[in-house]
């Protein structure tokens, strides 16, 4: 079985985590209700959002976990006339060489060819704008501008009002018209990154500590532009943490501020590759778990 991590741009919104097997494949946003796709060739259709392949197309099948098994089964195209206890058969063999390995798997990054923004005046990266796994051929069709994660569609204790909603649409844009100011021209390159991080772009390498590890120019000239880019990176963090690139230091960095979001780090937690910090980890899944037993009325909904 082949297993990896994409992110998901743009805006950053964490990773999708793949593990795709003969015929099939389980997808997740979250590392725990997996999509379980399965193959049909023949087909001349991209299969899945991987579309990894020219002669064939996928049909969602159903949702399992790894913790509870079979969630629910979907329905099949009743166009396609499919044969559907081949397709079970199909789906039950996967599903057990997948349980059986689950506890094995790990995301490495897939996604190795990044379009970043530049800095005008620098012409360095300042912000992901997206990636792919294979050499894009351009840079049309691709996003022109950085935004950022919309705060206001995260799980709450209690509904937010209007000033509240307020201020969060407010914060994102001075945040947008500051990395817009910076990169007014809209200068985009793609680079491939190696294993150590460098980046090549049209021959020219660039070394891997003039790329952001978390997608964003982390420090900034002036007192207010930082300390906006710091809260917003706090914020992101419970998300950030699935990155499996981060390096020790920076890891450490988010889990601290993720331990003030227990909700998030409670619904994306299978997602990340490590835990450094276990105690505080430990503590804030508690947290988690007291806030669901004492407000009934929080929204579970898992975030996207």
């Amino acid at each position: 079985m082949e297993s990896y991590s994409l992110r998901r741009l743009q805006p950053y919104m964490g990773v999708t985590l793949v593990v795709q097997g003969e015929g099939a494949a389980a997808i997740t946003l979250n590392g725990t209700v997996w999509q379980i796709e399965l193959r049909i060739d023949g087909m001349r259709r991209g299969w899945s959002i991987l579309d990894r392949s020219a002669t064939a197309t996928a049909v969602p099948f159903a949702f399992w976990s790894p913790d509870e098994g079979m969630l629910r089964r979907l329905p099949l195209p009743p166009m396609m006339q499919l044969d559907e206890g081949g397709l079970k058969h199909q789906a039950e063999t996967f599903i057990a060489r997948l349980a059986q390995r689950f506890d094995e798997l790990r995301y490495p990054q897939a996604d190795h060819h990044e379009l970043w923004l530049l800095d005008d005046e620098t012409q360095r990266p300042l912000a992901l704008l997206a990636s792919a796994e294979t050499p894009p051929q351009r840079t049309a069709g691709y996003p022109l501008q950085w935004q950022c994660y919309p705060f206001d569609k995260e799980p709450a204790i209690e509904e937010p009002d209007s000033a509240w909603l307020a201020r969060r649409r407010d914060a994102a844009e001075a945040l947008e018209k500051q990395l817009a100011m910076r990169a007014w021209r809209g200068l985009r390159r793609w680079f491939q990154r190696d294993e150590q991080g460098n980046g090549i772009s049209d021959g020219e390498r660039l070394d891997a500590t003039h790329f952001p590890q978390s997608g964003l120019r982390e420090h900034w000239p002036e007192p207010e532009q930082q300390t906006r880019v710091d809260g917003y990176l706090r914020k992101l963090a419970p998300r950030l943490l699935a990155l499996p690139r981060l390096d020790d230091a920076t890891r450490r960095r988010y889990e601290a501020a993720a331990w003030d979001h227990p909700l998030l780090v409670h619904y994306l937690h299978p997602t990340w590759p490590k835990v450094l910090d276990r105690p505080g980890f430990d503590a804030t899944r508690v947290k988690a778990r007291l806030m669901f037993v004492n407000a009934p009325a929080i929204d579970k909904q898992k975030p996207a």
